[in-house]
């Protein structure tokens, strides 16, 4: 490949596209997190007396919303590979060099930022689960001394 116009467009029209999944996969974050807002405002309104009820889909968003930066980790890193195949026939290799100055500024601490992201539905998911297992056991050791 070469740096002729053609090149040039599709590469151009692919990288586009890294920008379109990047604004998705931040749409998608925003409403797993309203999403969740909602389920702990009804939690604290105490209009509802089974908070399971709210606690259980507020587990199952937070298993979605990871699997869905977990998707689109995936998914940019596919679509960096083909945009470096791109590159190899080009003079300038933009992302290529990008790459290689964030991986020489990194420190010793080498976390990316969707593993950071990762953390917030995990979190959510460990809270809202272990509140429904421990509403079980609290019904199972009320029947039981009963």
């Amino acid at each position: 490949m070469s740096d002729n116009p053609r090149n040039i467009d599709i590469y151009s029209v692919y990288v586009q596209t890294i920008t379109a999944n990047e604004q998705r996969r931040q749409a998608l974050a925003a409403f797993y997190l309203s999403l969740v807002a909602a389920g702990i405002a009804l939690f604290a309104s105490e209009k509802i007396t089974e908070y399971v009820a709210i606690v259980i889909p507020i587990s199952i968003i937070s298993m979605v919303w990871f699997s869905t930066i977990r998707y689109f980790r995936r998914l940019a890193k596919a679509k960096f590979k083909v945009i470096s195949e791109l590159e190899s026939g080009f003079d300038i290799k933009p992302f290529a060099k990008e790459w290689e100055y964030y991986k020489s500024g990194q420190g010793r601490l080498k976390i990316g930022l969707t593993h950071i992201e990762l953390i917030i539905p995990a979190l959510i998911f460990v809270v809202s689960t272990s509140y429904v297992l421990y509403r079980v056991y609290s019904f199972i050791a009320l029947n039981i001394s009963c």
